[in-house]
């Protein structure tokens, strides 16, 4: 009774971990799909801003939902951030093109969280029926000792 009495708690504990580790990656994958969605509308961004004419007026974004009224003086270089806080001047299609890298590597980062996902899924369906057993079977043996 013992032996299971060990392995139930043993099974229990890495039942707990990997639903810990599942949220982790579930949270995980939201921040990545959120960072796709973003870069892919830079790259739209972008695309529109090679066909606006210098001295058009457009909004820029502030954050949050809020613009600035502004004029366009150039439209084939932008500023942008290459990380630790620091940006470059690049041509238009440069910056599309670090941009479409980014997506491709956070699309591989999605895969693997997705993947690793759904190993941790399969470890819990692979567990939870011997856990559920043990359980049923040491709750029995309990109340017949009462």
């Amino acid at each position: 009774m013992e032996e299971k009495q060990v392995e139930l708690r043993n099974l229990t504990n890495e039942i707990e971990q990997l639903q810990n580790q599942a949220n982790v990656h579930n949270q995980n994958l939201e921040l990545l799909t959120l960072s796709v969605q973003e870069m892919r509308q830079t790259v739209e961004t972008l695309e529109e801003l090679k066909s606006t004419e210098p001295g058009r007026e457009i909004l820029l974004p502030l954050g949050t939902g809020s613009f600035i009224k502004s004029t366009l003086k150039k439209n084939d270089r932008v500023i942008i951030g290459v990380g630790a806080g620091f940006s470059i001047e690049k041509e238009v299609d440069e910056a599309k093109a670090i941009v479409d890298k980014r997506i491709q590597e956070t699309d591989t980062a999605l895969q693997q969280t997705r993947e690793r996902l759904a190993e941790i899924s399969g470890r819990l369906e692979d567990i939870t029926p011997r856990w559920q057993n043990l359980y049923r079977e040491l709750s029995e043996g309990q109340a017949g000792t009462i």
